[in-house]
């Protein structure tokens, strides 16, 4: 996720965590001292990584807070998830998460991917809300735009 000079330390039964602060400058600061959607996003990262297999990650808005390119990143690491065998429920309205959720699957050439990702709208009913499947098309992406879904995406 291009973070560099990742460490952590253990303090009297405290972990100390510092990183690079950016990629140009090697100078070391603690997490606290680094936006707010840096500190969010590392609790998601290591509970994905010490997760067993088989559980299920749920997730409400991870996006909130983050660059859209760290949106996207963590798309990635969320597939990353997905295909060691665990599993990743997430609650999003991030476009840049959607986006690269379809990308990876039109780019997939072994077509595993589509097997692997469900998208689903949550659209409101008389009888409470509902949820609509996303149709992923291996070749164009989304076939069936739900109305209101990203509607800059919407042919």
């Amino acid at each position: 996720m291009g973070i560099t000079g990742f460490e952590g330390k253990v303090n009297n039964r405290h972990i100390n965590i510092s990183l690079n602060a950016n990629k140009f400058d090697s100078t070391a600061v603690d997490i606290s001292q680094v936006g707010f959607g840096v500190s969010q996003i590392f609790p998601i990262i290591l509970e994905g990584l010490q997760m067993p297999l088989g559980n299920t990650l749920l997730l409400e808005q991870p996006e909130i807070h983050l660059h859209p390119n760290l949106q996207m990143q963590i798309a990635d690491y969320f597939i990353s998830l997905a295909l060691s065998g665990k599993r990743v429920i997430i609650e999003t309205h991030s476009d840049h998460i959607i986006n690269r959720l379809v990308r990876r699957i039109v780019e997939d050439n072994d077509h595993g991917l589509n097997k692997l990702i469900g998208i689903y709208f949550v659209e409101p009913s008389e009888n409470g809300s509902t949820l609509k499947e996303v149709i992923l098309n291996d070749t164009k992406g989304i076939d069936n735009w739900p109305s209101g879904f990203f509607d800059q995406h919407s042919l």
